[in-house]
C-alpha cells in the first residue's frame, strides 16, 4: 500500500455543512508522478462519504479516449489509521489573549482524542523563531505538557514553522498516516520560506497542507492555496469557543485518511501540454455525476511519433462520383489529437463533396470538417481518437468532372498538423486517373409503336467489342414485341464499358371491342332492340352483315362484330345471345268460387313471373278477397313481357248462427259440473275444449267458446259463456311475519263473500293482531260454498331498553370530559345531543339519553343522565423580584421550574433557588387548575452553577441544528430548553429516564440568526450556556 504523507495547517471553520443532491462528486485534485497520475476525489451521498463504488461506476477518460487500465483506493472510514502528526501553532506576540488560550485548549483537545498507542505527534511553536517544543512521540503525557508552555512573543516566521513540522513528519514519523497542524493568526512576515517552498516541499513528497485561520488578520488567499494545492483541507475560525471541535474535526479527518478516493493510472507523450481529465459515476446512490479537470504532461525533446496517411491511386471516368481512400500505415500507435489538413487539386477536373468515414476506422463515429480558403482546403478532425493497427482512415468522396479526354490529376497536401500529442501526421499525395469511357446510341430499324403480336428491330449505331441489352441478348441488334425501355451496355477495345441512354418503345393496346348488351338478352314478342359497342372505333363487320356502328335485333340469334381501331388495331367482341319470349297465365280457383259471409278467400296467379297487378290494385301473386265479384290479373316476366289471365267470378254465401245454453247458474263449487249445449242441425262442432260433439260437460272454471259448420262449409261467429267457481279466500298480507313490541297487523280476507269467521271467533273482513300466533278465516258465498284460508302466523319481538354506562365521573372541572357508552350490538344509534355513534365525549353540563336501533329495524330509548362540568378558576399572574415570586390567590398552589413540579412549593410565594423557566398551578375549592405562562429568572449572569455532570454542545455556532452530550451515572431526568433573549422559549425536549452517554440532536430550522440561551437540567442539577445560530 502507497503510504500517504500529510501537512495540515490549522484554519478555523466559519460555515456549517451544505447539504448537497444525491450523488455529489468533486474533483479535488491531480499529481502527475510520471508516467502515473493520480486523480483524487470524493463521492457524498446525502452528505456522507460513499466508497463502495466499485469501477463498474466509473468511466475515467484522458482527452475524451477511455483509461483502460487504473486503480482505485477509498480509504475505510470505520476503522482508524495511525498517524504522525506535526503540530505547528502560531506563538507571535499578536495572539496573546483569548486565541493564545484557546490555541492551548485546541491542542490539548487533539491530543486528547488521540490512542496513546499508535498514534504520536511532534509540537512545533513559531513567532520570530521556530521551536521543536515536542520531538515525535506517542507520549500523550508528554505532549500536553509541551503544549502548556506556548507563550505568545515575537513576530511571525509561519512558513518556517511549517517547514520545520514537514521535517518531523518526514524524518521521524513511522506511521502511515502522516501530518502536520498549522495555526495563524496574521501574516508571515519574517520566514526564509515562502508559500511556493512549502507547497513544493509538500507536493513532491505527497504530504497534506491543513490550513486553520484565527481570527480577521490573516492571509486566507495564501491558507487556501497551501490547502488547496496539497489536497489538504482549510478552516476559518471566527470565535475562540469553536476552535477545540475544529482540532477534534481535524483528528477524526486524518483518522478517516482524509475521506476521499484516488484513481491512478499510466500515460505517455510527454509533450508539454495540457491534457483533459474526465471521471464520472452513474447508479452510484441511485444517480450519476460527473466532472473534469486539466493536467499538463511534461516535455521531452524527440517525443514525436510520425503516423503517416496514404492515399491508393485511383482509375474513374469522366462524370462519375468516386471515393480516394486513405488509411494510416505505420506501426506507431497512441492517440492522435484532433488535426488539420490542408490538401489542394485542379477544380476544373474534381469536385470535393464530403468526407467519409469508413468502417473500422480509427475515426469512426466521429466528424471531419471540410473548410474551403482560396484554392484550397482545410479537412479538420474533431476529437482524439486512438490509433492501433494500420487501416483505413478517411475516404474523400470527390466528383469527377465530365470532359472529353482521358487524364491524370494529383490530390496534393500541403501541411498536417496537430496542436498537441505525440503522434504527427504525414498525408501523402494521391494520383486519380480520368478516362474517357464510350457512349453507345440505339437506333430503331422500323416503327417504335405498334399494335400487339407486331416487332421492331433495335440497334447499336456503333460496332463495339462486346453487348449486353437489358434484355440479355449480347449481340448488337435485337427483335423486340414488349413496350418498355430497353438499353444495351458496351465493351470498347480497351476493356472500357458504358451504358446507353434508354431507348422507349411502345405497344399500342389494341382493340377489344365490347357489346353495349352482353352475355343473352330476352325479348318480347313484337318488340326490338338496338346493338352497337361502347366504345367508338373506325369500322364495323357484324354477323348480320351490317357495317353500321348500331344495329336493330328483332328476332333470336347469335349476334356479334369486328372492328379496326384508329391505329389499325383489329379485335373481335364477345357473343350476345338474343330470345323472344310470349308468357301465359292462370288462376286458381278458376271459373266461379264461393266466398262466406265475413270470411276471406285465397286466389293464386301462376308462378315464376317477376311482376302481378290484379285487378283490385293488389301486386302479388296470391290474394285474399273479402267481396264478391269477378277478378282477373296481369303478369310481366323477367324479359319484361306481359300477358292477362281469365276472370274468376265469386259469389258470397251466408254464415251459420253458433248459441251455447246450460240449466242453471254458470257457477260451480269444488268438485261439481255444468253441462254446456251448442244448437243442433249443423254438420260440424268446434268446442273450445277440443270436444266436436253437439254438448259436453265441465269440471273446471273457464271461457268456453264453440264454432259450427254448415252445408256449405262455412263456420260460424264463436259463442262463449265464463263458467265459475267459489274461490278459495287469500289473507292479506299472508305468510310469516314480525313485528316490534307495541305494533300491530291489520288482515284482510277480501272482498265477495256473505259470512267471515276468524279463527279469534271475531267476524268481519279484516282482523287486527298484537300477540303472537296463527290465524285464519272460513267464508261462505252467495252458492252456499264454505271455504277456509291460509294460515298467517305472527311473532312480537321484545321491548328494547338500552342503558347509559360512563367512563368516569358525571361531574368534573372545564376543560376535562366524560365517555357515554351505549350497549354494542345495535345497527345505530341516535343521542339527544345529535351523534350517531355509540359512544360519544360529552364537555358541556346536559342531559342525555340515546335512542338504538335493532338490526331488525326496531327501537328502544334510554333513561336519561345529567352531566355537570365546573368552573375552572382564573389564569394567575407571576410577579418577579429578583429571586421572589408572587403569584394571585387562590385556594390552593404547585410551583414549577422547567415545566416540573418543585416538591413542598405550594405557597402562594416562592424563593427560586436555580436559574430557569417557572411557572405556578393554582385550584380553587372544587380541586379545578389553572396555570400560569412561564417567567425567566436568572440568578448569577448566563453560566450555571457547577455541577456533576458534564456537557459537550456541537457545533457552536451552529446553521440551525446542534448536539448536545452528557453522561448520567444514573437514570434521572432530563430536559432541555433553548430560550431567546426576551425570555421565549423556542424548542424543548425531555426524556423521563436518561442514563449513560447522552447524545440528542437539537432544530432550529425554524428560528432567526442570533445568541440564545441553552439550559440543560438532569435530574436537578443545571446547566446554562450560551450558543449562536447562524
Amino acid at each position: 500500500m502507497r503510504i500517504m504523507k500529510y501537512i495540515l495547517v490549522l484554519a478555523a471553520l466559519c460555515g456549517g455543512t451544505v447539504v448537497h443532491a444525491q450523488p455529489q462528486l468533486t474533483l479535488k485534485r491531480t499529481a502527475v508522478d510520471w508516467p502515473e497520475i493520480s486523480v483524487f476525489y470524493e463521492v457524498l451521498c446525502s452528505n456522507r462519504l460513499e466508497v463502495a463504488h466499485t469501477p463498474a461506476n466509473i468511466t475515467l477518460t484522458e482527452d475524451g479516449i477511455p483509461v483502460a487500465s487504473y486503480t482505485k483506493y477509498c480509504p475505510d472510514t470505520t476503522t482508524h489509521c495511525a498517524m504522525s502528526a506535526g503540530l505547528v501553532f502560531d506563538a507571535s506576540g499578536p495572539t496573546v489573549g483569548k486565541w493564545h488560550a484557546a490555541q492551548r485548549n485546541a491542542g490539548r483537545a487533539f491530543i486528547s482524542k488521540m490512542n496513546g498507542g499508535s498514534d504520536e505527534a511532534a509540537l512545533v511553536f513559531y513567532n520570530t523563531f521556530v521551536t521543536v517544543e515536542q520531538a515525535m512521540t506517542s507520549d500523550t503525557t508528554a505532549l500536553q505538557s509541551a503544549m502548556a508552555t506556548l507563550f505568545p512573543v515575537g513576530g511571525n516566521a509561519m512558513y518556517d514553522g511549517i517547514f520545520e513540522g514537514m521535517q518531523q513528519v518526514l524524518n521521524s514519523g513511522v506511521n502511515s498516516c502522516r501530518t502536520v497542524v498549522v495555526s495563524a493568526f496574521d501574516a508571515d512576515n519574517l520566514s526564509n520560506y515562502t508559500e511556493q517552498d512549502v507547497i513544493d516541499v509538500a507536493r513532491a513528497n505527497e504530504l497534506r497542507i491543513i490550513t486553520v485561520g484565527l481570527g480577521f488578520n490573516f492571509d486566507a488567499g495564501t491558507m487556501q492555496r497551501m490547502a488547496d494545492s496539497t489536497g489538504g483541507r482549510y478552516f476559518r475560525v471566527l470565535d475562540t469557543l469553536n476552535l477545540q471541535q475544529t482540532y477534534r474535526e481535524i483528528y477524526e479527518l486524518i483518522s478517516d485518511e482524509f475521506r476521499e478516493c484516488v484513481l491512478r493510472f499510466d500515460t505517455d507523450c510527454e509533450d508539454g501540454a495540457y491534457h483533459d481529465i474526465s471521471l464520472e459515476i452513474e447508479n452510484v446512490c441511485s444517480g450519476s455525476d460527473s466532472t473534469g479537470t486539466r493536467v499538463i504532461h511534461p516535455f521531452a525533446t524527440g517525443h514525436e511519433r510520425p503516423l503517416d496517411i496514404v492515399p491508393a491511386t485511383f482509375e474513374a471516368f469522366a462524370g462519375t462520383t468516386i471515393e480516394l481512400q486513405y488509411g494510416h500505415v505505420t506501426l506507431n500507435q497512441g492517440i492522435l489529437q484532433p488535426a488539420n489538413f490542408i490538401i489542394t487539386f485542379p477544380r476544373t477536373v474534381l469536385k470535393l463533396l464530403s468526407v467519409k468515414i469508413p468502417r473500422g476506422s480509427p475515426l469512426e463515429g466521429t466528424e471531419v470538417d471540410i473548410i474551403p480558403f482560396a484554392q484550397n482546403y482545410l479537412l479538420a478532425t474533431k476529437v482524439a481518437v486512438d490509433i492501433g493497427s494500420p487501416g483505413s482512415f478517411f475516404n474523400l468522396e470527390f466528383e469527377v468532372l465530365d470532359r472529353q479526354d482521358s487524364t491524370s490529376v494529383l490530390v496534393t497536401p500541403l501541411s498536417a498538423s496537430v496542436q498537441k500529442g505525440c503522434l504527427t501526421p504525414t498525408m501523402h499525395t494521391g494520383r486519380i486517373n480520368i478516362a474517357i469511357p464510350p457512349r453507345p446510341v440505339i437506333e430503331a430499324l422500323g416503327l417504335t409503336a405498334f399494335c400487339p403480336g407486331d416487332s421492331v428491330t433495335l440497334r447499336v449505331t456503333e460496332e463495339y467489342d462486346g453487348y449486353l441489352w437489358t434484355t440479355g441478348d449480347t449481340t448488337r441488334s435485337i427483335t423486340v414485341k414488349e413496350g418498355k425501355n430497353y438499353a444495351v451496355t458496351v465493351m470498347d477495345h480497351a476493356g472500357r464499358s458504358a451504358i446507353s441512354p434508354v431507348f422507349p418503345v411502345t405497344v399500342h393496346p389494341g382493340a377489344h371491342p365490347q357489346l353495349s348488351q352482353s352475355g343473352s338478352v330476352a325479348l318480347c314478342a313484337g318488340s326490338s332492340l338496338t346493338l352497337g359497342t361502347k366504345e367508338s372505333y373506325m369500322q364495323y363487320q357484324w354477323s348480320t352483315g351490317d357495317t353500321t356502328a348500331t344495329i336493330a335485333v328483332a328476332d333470336s340469334g347469335m349476334y356479334v362484330v369486328a372492328v379496326i381501331d384508329s391505329n389499325g388495331c383489329a379485335g373481335v367482341s364477345d357473343t350476345l345471345s338474343v330470345t323472344v319470349q310470349d308468357p301465359v297465365v292462370t288462376i286458381q280457383p278458376s271459373d266461379t268460387a264461393l266466398l262466406c259471409m265475413g270470411d276471406t278467400l285465397l286466389l293464386t296467379a301462376d308462378a315464376g313471373f317477376v311482376h302481378y297487378r290484379w285487378n283490385n290494385g293488389r301486386a302479388t301473386q296470391q290474394i285474399f278477397v273479402t267481396q264478391p265479384g269477378n277478378y282477373v290479373v296481369r303478369i310481366t316476366n323477367a324479359a319484361g313481357c306481359t300477358a292477362w289471365s281469365d276472370t274468376v267470378v265469386v259469389v258470397e254465401v251466408p254464415l251459420p248462427d253458433a248459441e251455447i245454453t246450460t240449466q242453471g247458474p254458470m257457477t260451480i263449487c269444488p268438485g261439481d259440473s255444468l253441462a254446456l249445449n251448442g244448437t243442433p242441425g249443423f254438420v260440424a262442432y268446434h268446442w273450445s275444449t277440443g270436444e266436436t260433439t253437439p254438448s259436453i260437460r265441465v269440471h273446471n272454471p273457464g271461457l268456453y267458446t264453440l264454432r259450427v259448420t254448415n252445408a256449405n262449409g262455412c263456420t260460424s261467429v264463436a259463442d262463449s259463456v265464463y263458467v265459475g267457481i267459489t274461490q278459495r279466500p287469500k289473507l292479506e298480507p299472508g305468510g310469516t311475519h314480525s313485528i316490534c313490541f307495541g305494533e300491530s297487523l291489520v288482515m284482510d280476507a277480501g272482498e265477495g263473500y256473505v259470512a267471515y269467521q276468524w279463527s279469534t271467533g271475531l267476524e268481519g273482513r279484516t282482523l287486527e293482531a298484537d300477540t303472537s300466533g296463527s290465524y285464519w278465516v272460513d267464508v261462505t258465498d252467495a252458492g252456499g260454498c264454505t271455504l277456509r284460508s291460509d294460515t298467517v302466523v305472527l311473532f312480537v319481538r321484545p321491548e328494547i331498553k338500552p342503558e347509559i354506562t360512563a367512563d368516569g365521573p358525571l361531574t368534573f372541572c372545564d376543560g376535562g370530559s366524560v365517555a357515554l357508552n351505549a350497549p354494542l350490538g345495535f345497527r345505530g344509534y341516535e343521542w339527544s345531543s345529535g351523534e350517531l355513534s355509540s359512544r360519544i365525549v360529552v364537555q358541556r353540563s346536559g342531559t342525555y339519553s340515546v335512542k338504538v336501533f335493532g338490526a331488525d329495524d326496531c327501537t328502544g330509548t334510554s333513561e336519561p343522565v345529567d352531566v355537570t362540568v365546573l368552573p375552572l378558576p382564573p389564569k394567575p399572574v407571576v410577579t418577579v423580584q429578583g429571586a421572589s415570586l408572587t403569584t394571585t390567590s387562590a385556594h390552593g398552589y404547585q410551583w414549577l421550574l422547567d415545566g416540573i413540579p418543585i416538591p413542598m412549593a405550594t405557597k402562594q410565594n416562592h424563593t427560586a433557588a436555580h436559574s430557569g423557566m417557572y411557572s405556578v398551578r393554582v385550584f380553587n375549592a372544587d380541586s379545578c387548575s389553572s396555570i400560569s405562562d412561564e417567567v425567566q429568572v436568572t440568578l448569577s449572569g448566563i453560566e450555571s452553577a457547577p455541577t456533576s455532570f458534564k456537557l459537550q454542545v456541537y457545533p457552536d455556532p451552529n446553521h440551525g441544528e446542534f448536539t448536545i452530550e452528557a453522561i448520567a451515572d444514573v437514570p434521572l431526568p432530563l430536559h432541555v430548553s433553548v430560550v431567546n433573549m426576551l425570555g421565549q422559549r423556542v424548542a424543548v425536549f425531555e426524556e423521563q429516564r436518561a442514563e449513560g452517554t447522552v447524545r440528542r440532536s437539537i432544530s432550529l430550522q425554524h428560528v432567526p440568526s442570533g445568541v440564545y440561551l441553552l439550559r440543560v437540567r438532569l435530574g436537578m442539577e443545571v446547566i446554562t450556556r450560551r450558543i449562536i445560530r447562524q
